[in-house]
């Protein structure tokens, strides 16, 4: 109970210390772990691990019902691709580092496994974070994590029996294909009759989850599949609209403090590597943080996403997550890897995941873009002179503008991310380029320096921030959503417009129309 205790309060200090500094509170538990190892405070490796492997149980829960998966429907098959990418480069490198690190093959087919995968909690939280979630960038990223999770979780339930022989292989991929196919079903057509009900109590709402997880785990208990596999597909089976939204309330009750108790247990799990091990320890991170982006950066460029969010989406992907930890308890467990095992995918995982907010920062992303050499192919002034409105945003707000300036005959740009937005206006003969509104080469190749007046539709204010040092001469109009945006945009000497306002416009309009007589 005392290494509990300690675990418990050093993840309600890192709690606090993250919402203190307002940073990502995983990078912060993880710290707080390892200095819970290497304090003199009497903690119970054994006792560790076994919480570790509980807490990941939650943990995988709550990532399967994190996310409704019709959202990211559009970028399944790019997630597929990335996912089955990434396991076999994880595992022609596991295979040259399979003598340095001295382990059988069994081992090595974990070790591939648990780096296939990202971290989903973290992914999500950065894209919050920065109000990404449902732009492109953010279904690319979730639709690949969600990829990994299930690539991983399938794939572990076929491994757990690699050492029985091809017969037991073929039967827990039976039942791991059958128990997916029971998800699937039950989010479809199951849970959706049994939780819409309006006679349900919060409480038997609560129990239903909790009886959904179970059901699932016991199964696998008893068809001798890892955990996890139940966890993550009864977490996957809530997740499906109106379920999904109904039940967040009831896991992030608990989700929360499982997951910041399993990242300061990650911590505390977290050794030194021995000299033996540390060649092997660099190439497996410098595989995650710099071959991966090498590979992911063509099918997210192939995916329709711009050099900018390509590079972020690369960013956030460069990391190994809660997935790899679950993947190596559960080899540590069963007997079928070493302890080592666990030690070297953790500090993986931590360093890894350490990094990746400030590799996908919006000043590393802008300095990476500068490394690359073609990033301005495809852009060319289209404009045929000098004095029309800049665009920046086509989205409905922006397609409201279109429209208002061609009735009036005025010369438009248009800069915008989504190809299919700009396909579609070349084809209406609005002069349109794909690209960044907050980057140097796209703004040039549109005309912004002689452009009668620059208005821009996007949503975030370090874009909006960056807008305004780049351009000089031509009024900018912003749009924002708040009075304090406002307020920063004029001092930078923007024209701020704030969207509440434009709606109560919009609806006091409406409604003088409604109630004008005749």
């Amino acid at each position: 109970m005392t290494t509990l205790a300690i675990a418990v309060i050093a993840a309600a200090a890192a709690l606090g210390v993250s919402q203190w500094r307002r940073t990502s509170a995983y990078p912060v538990a993880i710290v707080a772990g390892v200095l819970v190892h290497w304090l003199p405070l009497p903690v119970e490796a054994a006792l560790v691990r076994s919480a570790l492997l509980l807490a990941a149980t939650f943990l995988v829960f709550a990532v399967g019902a994190e996310i409704d998966r019709t959202q990211i429907a559009p970028f399944r098959w790019q997630g597929i691709a990335v996912a089955a990418l990434f396991l076999a480069v994880t595992a022609g490198i596991a295979g040259l580092l399979q003598g340095i690190l001295g382990v059988d093959g069994q081992t090595t087919l974990y070790l591939v496994l648990a780096l296939t995968s990202s971290s989903t909690l973290l992914v999500v939280e950065v894209l919050r974070r920065r109000e990404r979630v449902f732009e492109p960038i953010g279904r690319f990223v979730t639709g690949v994590v969600i990829a990994q999770d299930a690539t991983v979780v399938l794939a572990l339930s076929v491994v757990v029996s690699a050492a029985e022989g091809v017969a037991a292989v073929l039967r827990a991929g039976v039942l791991a294909a059958g128990l997916a196919i029971a998800a699937w079903g039950l989010a479809r057509w199951g849970l959706p009759a049994v939780f819409v009900r309006e006679s349900r109590t919060e409480e038997e709402r609560l129990l239903l989850v909790l009886a959904v997880l179970f059901v699932f785990g016991g199964a696998c208990f008893l068809a001798g599949l890892p955990l996890a596999l139940g966890a993550w597909l009864a977490g996957a089976s809530l997740s499906r609209f109106p379920v999904g939204g109904m039940i967040r309330s009831y896991v992030g009750s608990f989700s929360t403090f499982f997951t910041m108790l399993f990242f300061v247990l990650l911590g505390a799990v977290v050794r030194l590597p021995l000299p033996a091990e540390l060649l092997a320890e660099g190439v497996l991170v410098a595989t995650v943080l710099l071959l991966r982006p090498l590979l992911l950066y063509p099918i997210a460029r192939r995916a329709g996403m711009t050099v900018r969010s390509a590079v972020e989406a690369v960013a956030l992907l460069a990391h190994t997550g809660e997935m790899a930890l679950v993947v190596a308890l559960v080899a540590v467990d069963r007997g079928d890897a070493p302890a080592s095992l666990l030690a070297v995918v953790a500090l993986v995982v931590v360093v890894t995941m350490s990094i990746v907010p400030w590799l996908s920062s919006d000043r590393i992303v802008w300095r990476l873009m500068r490394l690359l050499p073609l990033r301005k192919r495809g852009l060319s002034p289209r404009t045929t002179g000098a004095g029309h409105v800049l665009l920046i945003g086509a989205g409905e707000a922006g397609s409201r503008i279109i429209e208002y300036l061609r009735d009036r005959r005025i010369p438009l740009v248009v800069v915008e991310d989504d190809p299919a937005i700009v396909e579609a206006l070349d084809a209406r003969g609005i002069p349109a380029i794909r690209g960044d509104g907050a980057d140097r080469a796209t703004l040039q190749a549109a005309g912004a320096h002689a452009a009668a007046a620059i208005v821009s539709t996007m949503r975030r204010m370090a874009d909006s921030r960056r807008l305004l040092a780049l351009v000089h001469g031509p009024p900018v109009v912003l749009r924002v959503f708040s009075d304090r945006e406002a307020e920063e945009i004029r001092l930078l000497g923007g024209i701020a417009v704030v969207e509440a306002d434009l709606a109560c416009d919009e609806l006091v309009r409406w409604y003088r129309e409604r109630q004008r007589p005749g």
